[in-house]
């Protein structure tokens, strides 16, 4: 072999053994790289849609039992609720936040099926509106659909007026933040202002959470 062809042998050998180490390294440089196992999950999971009605609910309706919808009478509705309408629960009617907060004191709880903390505080409200007659509590069920609110309306025996937002109308007007559960107290006055960010837990929380934010005015 002439010393410019085994130059140019030396030299192929050198840059292929260079080209396979380059690639051995960097093969355990991606396999060492540290990657996240658990990344962080969105904190309100439904997807887009999720409000409208995907099969008939007559059966459904038929089983839970809600309460209507029907407007209250003797008042005039919260100036910030007038108009503002969704579906109502119990039967699938045109039902009117508004009016139905028109006459007294109102509590307005907003949930969602997917809200661990709404499933924890939706038997409180119950309890709160079993045992006194001086403020109606209503529900306004959003960004989930409406079979499965009514499964876990089901589920934990809660049986209120409950409204359906479907066309995100209802979270509109009242403002509602993303971290579920919300709940809006209706004043003798006609004024709409958000309750306390908790949890309630039991009925004697909303009572006193109610009290406190009457006296405060």
């Amino acid at each position: 072999m002439s010393p410019e062809r085994s130059k140019r042998f030396r030299f192929g050998s050198e840059l292929r053994w260079t080209l396979i180490v380059l690639t051995v390294a960097t093969l355990a440089v991606v396999a060492l790289w540290p990657r996240d196992r658990n990344p962080p999950q969105p904190e309100s999971p439904p997807p887009t849609g999720t409000n409208r009605t995907t099969g008939d609910l007559t059966a459904l309706r038929a089983d839970v039992k809600l309460p209507g919808c029907e407007p209250t009478e003797g008042g005039e509705p919260p100036s910030r609720l007038r108009g503002a309408t969704g579906s109502c629960m119990g039967d699938g009617s045109r039902a009117d936040l508004g009016g139905m907060t028109a006459s007294g004191t109102t509590l307005i709880n907003v949930w969602a099926s997917w809200c661990a903390p709404c499933r924890e505080e939706l038997p409180a409200l119950r309890d709160y509106a079993e045992r006194q007659d001086e403020v109606r509590v209503v529900g306004v069920q959003v960004r989930s659909t409406p079979e499965s609110g009514l499964r876990l309306l089901r589920e934990l025996d809660v049986r209120l007026p409950m409204i359906h937002d479907t066309r995100g109308e209802l979270s509109r007007v009242l403002r509602v933040p993303k971290p579920l559960p919300a709940s809006y107290l209706v004043t003798p006055s006609g004024e709409v202002e958000r309750m306390p960010v908790e949890v309630f837990e039991s009925a004697d929380e909303v009572a006193s959470a109610v009290q406190q934010k009457l006296e405060a005015r």
